[in-house]
């Protein structure tokens, strides 16, 4: 597996209330910014806007 470049953010799932949900994290001008979503797809839409 190839190393991400530095600044690229990161992806991983997470489970509230017993529902899987897609999550990145990635940090925008010293703060940090959290994206949920139930698929990938949705989640990729929500960091465009």
């Amino acid at each position: 597996m190839d190393r991400r470049i530095k600044g690229e953010g990161t992806w991983d799932k997470t489970a509230i209330n017993g529902i899987e949900y897609e999550r990145f994290r990635k940090t925008y001008n010293g703060k940090r910014k959290i994206f949920y979503g139930k698929t990938k797809r949705i989640v990729q839409n929500k960091i465009k806007e």
